[in-house]
């Protein structure tokens, strides 16, 4: 099973997900799921954790919250707001290995200097953390990171990886499994050797 499709079932039929989006702010990915789970007819209770930076976003998360909380169809939405620098935080989030995704939302690439200067040791955390099936989002404006967050990855588990092209741009998902699909590398390869393309006529390696 694909991770997209392990996504759809996990909101059908579950009573609760859990997710940290970082870099998350204002808390718009929030109202995309839970418009997704009633739409799928699911009432799943989403407890969506934004990381970000900037504390500003805080007021703004608060009231899409309240908001979410007051327009529900069967899907609810606790959303909390947490002022945090990626970089720094070791965990970044309180049990990670409890958490069904992570999303890391146009913050990679602005962090990308910091991320290699510690061979990404703040994802690599969280990738040893993640419980089986555990999914990652990475939504960011260049794929050029992709290759070297996915080796990180499949440095401290087995990680399947889907990469989707959209609006010229590449963006990947990750989940941790049992064993990776023959089928699912075979695929990864063209697109990855696009981002690895990408990387080197940004670092010139």
């Amino acid at each position: 099973m694909d991770s997209l499709t392990h996504v759809r079932l996990l909101l059908t039929r579950s009573t609760s997900f859990r997710l940290v989006n970082v870099g998350g702010g204002p808390g718009f990915d929030a109202v995309g799921l839970q418009l997704l789970a009633d739409f799928l007819g699911a009432g799943v209770h989403f407890q969506h954790e934004v990381l970000d930076i900037e504390q500003g976003w805080n007021d703004v998360v608060q009231h899409i919250g309240t908001i979410l909380a007051g327009t529900s169809q069967g899907a609810r939405t606790t959303l909390t707001f947490r002022n945090c620098d990626m970089i720094h935080a070791r965990p970044l989030c309180h049990m990670p290995e409890a958490v069904d995704m992570f999303i890391f939302a146009y913050v990679c690439v602005e962090n990308a200097q910091a991320l290699r200067s510690s061979d990404f040791d703040c994802l690599r955390l969280l990738f040893s953390s993640a419980k089986l099936h555990c999914v990652f989002l990475f939504l960011d404006s260049t794929d050029r990171l992709w290759p070297d967050i996915l080796r990180v990855a499949r440095s401290v588990g087995t990680y399947e990886a889907v990469f989707v092209h959209v609006a010229h741009k590449i963006r990947m998902v990750l989940q941790r499994v049992h064993c990776q699909s023959a089928t699912r590398l075979q695929l990864e390869k063209e697109l990855l050797s696009v981002c690895q393309k990408h990387r080197s006529a940004a670092t010139g390696n």
